[in-house]
């Protein structure tokens, strides 16, 4: 991956330049606006991105792992198999993103809105969603081009207390051991 000087960051911030499989990591970049930038394999691990605006990003593939993103804006965002591991993404906002096949495991989710985003095949085991809203989310598996249904979101062992799930299609999605108190 490429590195980039530090003090390169409010020149890419305002060139929006192509930063694809760009190595990010450990940087602080809080409240930088890299909204319809192309980060598709970008490594941000153990950065602090609080107050970030990506918004109609692509971040396909990208590595948000122990990223803090609190406050960050992903609307309308493509996040397809994005890692955001144990990331910090409370009060996050995903409207209408893609989180296809994203690892969103043992991450902190309280209080994030997830409207109408796409959460198919997501792995969210051991994440914690107290207060998020998930209104017309898709937790849902799909049907493979060979044919065969895949599993939905995974929901394995999350805290789900006071997130509202109206509207939102759960078919196929695995929800064992979670605590949906109040959901």
């Amino acid at each position: 991956m490429t590195e980039i000087d530090k003090n390169d960051f409010a020149l890419l911030q305002k060139s929006k330049k192509n930063l694809s499989a760009t190595d990010l990591s450990h940087a602080n970049l809080d409240g930088i606006d890299f909204s319809f930038g192309n980060f598709i394999s970008t490594n941000f691990q153990e950065s602090s991105l609080k107050n970030v605006d990506f918004t109609s990003a692509k971040l396909d593939s990208a590595d948000f792992t122990k990223t803090n993103l609190n406050g960050a804006n992903f609307n309308s965002a493509k996040l397809f198999k994005t890692t955001l591991f144990q990331a910090n993404l409370s009060k996050a906002t995903f409207i209408e993103s893609d989180l296809m096949g994203a690892n969103l495991s043992a991450s902190d989710l309280t209080g994030a809105n997830l409207s109408r985003c796409s959460l198919i095949e997501a792995n969210l085991i051991d994440s914690d969603l107290t207060g998020a809203i998930l209104k017309g989310a898709k937790l849902v598996g799909r049907f493979t081009r060979e044919g065969y249904f895949s599993r939905g979101a995974n929901l394995t062992r999350c805290i789900l207390k006071g997130a509202d799930l109206s509207m939102a299609d759960c078919h196929g999605a695995d929800i064992p051991d979670s605590d949906i108190q109040d959901a």
